[in-house]
């Protein structure tokens, strides 16, 4: 990508700012500045608005440099300030500079926003991207045939899908269901007999897991505890392993 036109106005106050020190953060910023239309403009009979940019993450993390994991962190850091919003689409995701004419502005500096601006923006963006909650749900039974099954898309399973989306495009949704049926620890196989299921995916904290590769099948014929690859689900309250014996089994492993 090359943006070689045109200039953008930053003021000195930026020095100030929160995020100044933290680089992946900064840089999201500052070349969603850069990037974003500088006027409303149509893309596929849609119009993106001043301000607005559609892209995806794999874009950005080849444009920025940064992984994908560090932009996942910026995103959500910047949203937690109101500096961005996004808004996931299926195959692509709409991302807003809310205070673009804070710093872009044609004659004046915009010192502060009204309280409801990002609320206001996001509303009228959400009016005219609908989620489709019954095609995660339909992705998931399609997917995850080793799981149970989901029957109805309830209001507390709606917010989830709808927080997720925040986050995770649907095709890093889809990723996690195809990881989680290939893994044995989250079909049944570990020393408590427990399942995963949707609405376990379905949480912040457990998603990003599985993404991570957390819960991938361990081609070793070492018999060691389930629990020492699952701590956070499966480790009995009452084991404890020193320091020597932790180092004999991480041993086992890199034989």
């Amino acid at each position: 990508m090359s943006v070689t036109n045109g200039y953008i106005k930053v003021h000195r106050k930026l020095v100030d700012w929160e995020w100044y020190d933290s680089y992946p953060e900064f840089k999201l910023f500052m070349h969603l500045l850069l990037t974003v239309n500088h006027s409303d403009s149509y893309w596929h009979g849609e119009c993106i608005e001043r301000g607005s940019r559609v892209t995806s993450l794999s874009s950005l993390s080849n444009e920025t440099g940064l992984s994908i994991q560090q932009l996942r962190t910026a995103i959500r850091n910047l949203k937690s300030t109101n500096e961005i919003t996004s808004i996931s689409r299926s195959k692509n995701t709409l991302f807003i500079v809310l205070n673009y004419d804070k710093y872009q502005g044609d004659n004046t500096i915009v010192n502060t926003l009204p309280t409801n601006g990002k609320q206001t923006f996001e509303n009228k963006h959400e009016e005219t991207t609908k989620i489709n909650y019954q095609q995660i749900v339909d992705m998931y039974n399609e997917i995850c045939v080793s799981f149970s099954k989901v029957q109805k898309v309830s209001e507390e399973r709606k917010k989830a899908i709808k927080a997720r989306l925040k986050t995770y495009s649907i095709e890093d949704i889809k990723k996690a269901f195809m990881m989680a049926e290939q893994s044995d620890f989250l079909k049944g196989k570990n020393s408590r007999n427990w399942s995963a299921t949707f609405d376990w995916m379905m949480k912040d904290t457990n998603l990003a897991k599985i993404l991570e590769g957390n819960y991938i099948n361990r081609n070793t014929n070492k018999e060691l505890p389930d629990w020492y690859f699952n701590q956070d689900l499966a480790q009995p309250n009452n084991v404890h392993v020193d320091d020597e014996e932790l180092k004999k089994l991480q041993n086992m492993l890199n034989d």
